[in-house]
């Protein structure tokens, strides 16, 4: 059936649906991220308050489910701000935020176990972090400290960023018309695909 989704004041820069199907979370100009419910469009629940500047909100990752994960309804958004934040779907509360000041985030993703996070933005940067301290475990660059000849990387803002199947992996896309993969392991990007 054709759902429209209604009651939204602000334009949208990301949506992601839950895992189980239920809700579209929507990443607003303003800031703000509205849930909705996918069966009958309406608001669910109305996320704002996680960072002090309005910039939008330009990316959304659901945490995946596993044995090991014991809150659900946990995602993680990202604004034009360079503010990270978890959030808990259905209490509406930012359970951790923190700022990548001068940077703005863009593109996050979680591996498969929800164990660890990346994060990419306007620093042509490559974060990953771990899920349960909230720390960055290597930040990755190319050609910024190392040998633009011998390490590919970004030379512009990153747009998209997605774990594979092996949690060493990362590949990213940017605003420089290539495509990179990193190796968490090397800590830099070992390859790129341009055009």
């Amino acid at each position: 059936p054709r759902v429209t989704i209604s009651d939204n004041t602000s334009e949208v820069f990301c949506v992601r649906l839950s895992p189980d199907g239920k809700f579209l979370a929507a990443g607003c100009g303003d800031g703000g991220i509205r849930v909705f419910n996918v069966s009958n469009g309406k608001i669910a629940y109305t996320l704002e308050g996680g960072s002090n500047i309005a910039l939008p909100t330009t990316a959304i990752r659901f945490r995946p489910v596993t044995a090991s994960t014991r809150t659900k309804n946990v995602f993680l958004a990202a604004n034009a701000a360079g503010s990270v934040q978890h959030w808990h779907m259905t209490s509406g509360k930012c359970l951790h935020s923190f700022e990548d000041e001068g940077n703005q985030v863009y593109a996050l993703d979680y591996n498969e176990e929800g164990t660890k996070f990346v994060t990419a933005g306007k620093d042509t940067a490559v974060r990953i972090y771990d899920e349960a301290t909230k720390s960055n475990i290597v930040t990755m660059r190319g050609g910024i400290g190392y040998s633009v000849k011998t390490t590919p990387g970004h030379s512009n803002r990153i747009f998209s960023a997605k774990y594979t199947n092996d949690e060493n992996v990362v590949i990213s896309g940017g605003w420089d018309n290539t495509i990179q993969i990193w190796d968490i392991r090397a800590g830099h990007a070992v390859r790129s695909i341009y055009g």
